[in-house]
């Protein structure tokens, strides 16, 4: 049964401050359907955060401090941080071993990972399938995890596992890590090590969870990988819970304006769009807004060869009149779209409050057909 939890995604905060960045500098309004999907296809520019719902109780989770790996279980935590970060407290050594004797017809294959667990009939096969589970899979029982093994009849499999196996792997604890220096060590040695030594401090027990979207799509924890995974389908078909805060932090962190454009969908700029009325301005812009307002979704290329006719955006005239529309820009009495498209704000911006009201731009589909691109 799926879990009782609650999943929403937001924007990681150093990749919303660059795309903030980026909407200041240019000045121009983009989609903010856009700018969700620009987070969808970067999963590691995304956070979720996991919470139980009220139906819950008491549930809580078991997160690694070092990347934000979550579990359901103290021991899956501690897998977690002895498979992934055991690099960062030991060097590993290749130690050379006498190579395997006997008549082996088979080798056992791990059907998850791949990993070559050797001949049930040597020595190190049940201690190789305590690792292998103990460091990748702690989050299921131990029988569950054998019905994952498969013997594999293949010569040359079994000699790959030889040649492997001479290859003996020992940890030696890292300077950096604060411990007096100890002789090398199995991987069981070490996974130990880390539990006493290393997981009281780097894994906390939390009721509520944020961590990166693409570490949440690589959990063990297959119940809790199902709930993230369903609840990202959801998102990527439409991205209803990073609209809402993307919406929220722009407005509220980064000082933003949303609208509506016509028909189309909302649109974030940095600069408020503020209606002014032709007859209000002196004729140079006058002629600029008459423009735009009797043919919304122009560009500055349509627009220089209907009022300036011949001219080449080098001559004086032209920039007197590019010059009117940057101070138009600037002012928030023209709105230049993302993709370069021009038009007049005809009502108010939407209010920093959760009660402002939308409905500016182009009185054509131009712009609306631009928020779909």
């Amino acid at each position: 049964a799926p879990l009782p939890l609650h999943v929403r995604f937001l924007p990681e905060a150093r990749a919303l401050e660059r795309v903030a960045v980026l909407i200041r500098k240019s000045r121009r309004s983009y989609p903010l359907l856009n700018i969700a999907s620009l987070f969808i296809n970067r999963p590691e520019t995304c956070e979720v955060r996991i919470e139980p719902d009220t139906a819950a109780g008491g549930m809580s989770f078991h997160q690694c401090r070092l990347c934000g790996y979550v579990s359901m279980s103290r021991r899956g935590a501690e897998g977690h941080l002895a498979a992934a970060h055991i690099d960062e407290y030991f060097a590993k050594e290749e130690s050379p071993v006498e190579a395997p004797s006997g008549n082996f017809m088979c080798v056992a294959r791990c059907g998850l990972s791949g990993i070559l667990l050797g001949p049930p009939n040597h020595h190190s096969f049940q201690e190789k399938i305590r690792d292998v589970h103990r460091s990748r899979y702690s989050h299921m029982p131990i029988d569950e995890y054998r019905r994952h093994i498969e013997m594999v009849r293949d010569p040359a499999l079994i000699e790959a596992w030889k040649q492997e196996y001479v290859k003996q792997t020992r940890y030696r604890l890292r300077e950096s890590s604060g411990a007096p220096s100890a002789g090398p060590m199995k991987r069981a040695e070490a996974e130990a090590w880390i539990a006493a030594n290393v997981a009281d401090t780097q894994i906390a027990e939390v009721r509520k969870a944020a961590l990166r979207a693409d570490v949440a799509r690589t959990l063990d924890d297959r119940p809790l990988l199902r709930s993230v995974e369903e609840a990202w389908n959801r998102e990527v078909k439409f991205p209803r819970s990073l609209l809402v805060a993307l919406r929220g932090a722009l407005v509220h962190r980064y000082h933003m304006h949303i609208f509506r454009a016509g028909k189309g969908g909302y649109f974030v700029c940095s600069i408020r769009p503020v209606p002014l009325e032709p007859q209000h301005a002196v004729e140079a812009i006058r002629d600029v807004l008459t423009y735009l307002r009797d043919n919304p979704g122009s560009t500055r290329e349509k627009m220089l060869a209907a009022l300036r006719p011949g001219v080449s955006e080098g001559d004086p005239a032209a920039k007197e009149v590019l010059g009117h529309l940057a101070w138009l820009i600037e002012r928030g009495h023209i709105i230049e779209f993302f993709d370069g498209t021009l038009s007049v704000p005809l009502g108010r911006s939407e209010e920093s409050s959760p009660a402002g009201s939308a409905v500016p731009p182009s009185g054509e589909d131009a712009a609306a057909k631009s928020a779909q691109a």
